[in-house]
């Protein structure tokens, strides 16, 4: 039967690499969820581009196009709420590895980032370079949302709610 401490470490050791094999899925479930978003985005776009280009789409398939658009807009917002999960559990999960790491008495990679994290805080960054790089890729989502919104005013016309605001019927 082995010592208790060794069956400790042992244990500890293997919730280390799951945890590490956890994060692992996480970011590449991160990136699967651009790619998909990117994907169905730029699928709606080509197949309604090519349609306007063999025919002008009739008035009364006007409100089937702006539906179509309206759904575009909805990828970036579902995939940064999902974006955002994905960092979430990510971050609780790093933060179960620092504490492994500190209690095994090592300074592994999740300490390392982290140490560099708060030096990025307090170099006056503010953090600008987490935003460009790091999940919940912050700047993509909010990049992406914009392109979907000006393609959906420009492309369908204005915005139902303009329209209204600011040409009232009659």
């Amino acid at each position: 039967m082995p010592e208790p401490d060794n069956q400790k470490f042992q244990l500890t050791l293997e919730e280390y690499k799951s945890l590490r094999a956890e994060i692992d899925t996480r970011i590449k479930e991160a990136f699967a969820l651009i790619i998909y978003c990117l994907t169905a985005i730029a699928a709606i776009y080509g197949t309604v581009t090519a349609r306007s280009f063999s025919t002008p789409w009739p008035p009364n398939l006007r409100h089937l196009l702006e539906a179509v658009l309206d759904v575009t807009v909805l990828f970036p917002i579902f995939g940064a709420i999902k974006s955002l999960e994905i960092w979430q559990i990510t971050q609780l999960i790093a933060r179960q590895l620092r504490r492994i790491e500190a209690a095994v008495g090592i300074e592994g990679w999740e300490t390392v980032i982290e140490r560099a994290r708060r030096e990025a805080r307090g170099s006056g960054l503010g953090g600008l370079p987490n935003l460009l790089t790091q999940p919940p890729y912050t700047l993509l989502w909010l990049f992406l949302l914009g392109l979907t919104l000006y393609v959906r005013v420009h492309y369908a016309g204005i915005l139902p709610i303009c329209r209204t605001l600011a040409c009232p019927p009659g």
